[in-house]
């Protein structure tokens, strides 16, 4: 594992030559400013470690969801680009109702990703090995 970018909202890893990590620490966004401070350098990392190469697993279990149409408005743009270009892309969440959330936000961006609530699945698609079917997905 290789850490690419850090910052006090996120931390991108390289997992492994086919694999990389997002994790979406828990500080919230307070503002638009907040957003692009913390997302253009992830992108830029992410961009650098070459997107077309990797998987994408963002865990965004540690942050409080929001889905109040503001927030969802707020980050819209850097949750599409974040997922853009990726071999295959997957969501990690802490809840089920965090799952549904997520699921309707993939939907609504065009992104064919998947939601995990286990991080031992969402690695294992990640790299081309089955699923179980321990706990609730996406399809």
């Amino acid at each position: 594992m290789r850490v690419l970018h850090e910052s006090d909202f996120y931390r991108v890893e390289q997992l492994d030559g086919r694999v990389m990590k997002v994790i979406r620490k828990d500080k919230p966004f307070e503002s638009r400013q907040d957003v692009e401070t913390a997302c253009v350098p992830v992108q830029r990392a992410l961009d650098a470690a070459g997107r077309a190469l990797h998987g994408i697993l963002i865990d965004s279990r540690a942050v409080v969801g929001r889905n109040d149409p503001q927030s969802e408005a707020m980050f819209a743009d850097h949750r599409q680009q974040m997922v853009e270009g990726f071999r295959a892309v997957v969501v990690l969440v802490k809840t089920p109702a965090g799952l549904l959330h997520t699921q309707r936000l993939l939907r609504e961006g065009g992104s064919s990703g998947r939601v995990f609530l286990d991080e031992e699945e969402a690695l294992a698609y990640l790299r081309g090995a089955p699923p179980s079917s321990k706990s609730p997905r996406s399809k």
